[in-house]
């Protein structure tokens, strides 16, 4: 009897002991899924568990609405002009979605729905048929943000509309070419005139106030109270008065 009552003290206290360390938890290590996002496990009151994904920063895509769409390098093209953000960005030429942003579903994928741009762009300084009509392509970009900062792919050289090289509104070296573009013009002489469409203007004595409060240059200047081209800039049609 006096065995007995001992063995059973024995048990009680290797029971405590085997408490006080943790004999026999089922505990383990965050698990990471095929996908490489890492699955944290967490106890609830009702002693089940539940996972959480975190998302996979690795992958090139992230599925939303059922497709794999491209995840952004950072959030710097989230906010619009006013300073808005969406968890939208954009990068090379199409909406991505932001990496922790409000669209980020934390699904990653590898294939993202990429756009299809041109083959190549096309020359600068050359005219494309683009709706029947043959259009310069500008000689730069300089001319293709506005005021907001805001870019359409088209720009404004020699008294006309031009599309950018490259832009988003180039059709591609693949695109038919065509001849009937303005001369590519000298620079008007400093304090003359020039022709710009139908209108004749002042020509400016130099470049100082061509480029406005964002830095942006188009061309065009002010002076002795007038609108003036600027020699040799993007208005500068290189054509004389009539």
């Amino acid at each position: 009897m006096a065995k007995l009552v001992c063995l059973m003290r024995l048990g009680w206290f290797c029971a405590v002991a085997c408490w006080a360390v943790g004999c026999g938890s089922d505990s383990e290590e965050p698990a990471e899924d095929d996908a490489g996002a890492t699955n944290a496990t967490t106890s609830t009151s009702s002693g089940t568990t539940a996972t959480a994904t975190s998302g996979n920063a690795e992958s090139v895509g992230v599925v939303v609405d059922g497709t794999c769409k491209l995840r952004c390098a950072d959030d710097s093209t989230d906010a619009d002009t006013a300073g808005v953000s969406d968890g939208w960005g954009f990068e090379a030429g199409q909406s991505c979605v932001v990496p922790g942003g409000m669209a980020d579903t934390g699904e990653g994928c590898s294939d993202p729905v990429l756009a299809e741009g041109p083959e190549s762009a096309s020359t600068p300084g050359t005219g494309v048929l683009i709706n029947g009509m043959c259009t310069l392509v500008c000689a730069d970009a300089s001319t293709d943000a506005d005021s907001n900062g805001a870019t359409d792919g088209w720009g404004y050289e020699r008294g006309v509309s031009c599309v950018v090289s490259g832009g988003t509104s180039d059709p591609g070296a693949e695109a038919e070419a065509c001849t009937e573009i303005p001369p590519e013009p000298g620079a008007s002489t400093p304090g003359g005139s020039v022709q710009v469409g139908d209108t004749c203007f002042a020509v400016c004595l130099d470049d100082s106030t061509d480029a406005d409060a964002a830095g942006i240059s188009d061309g065009w200047g002010y002076e002795d109270d007038v609108t003036c081209v600027v020699p040799g800039g993007a208005q500068d049609t290189g054509m004389p008065c009539e």
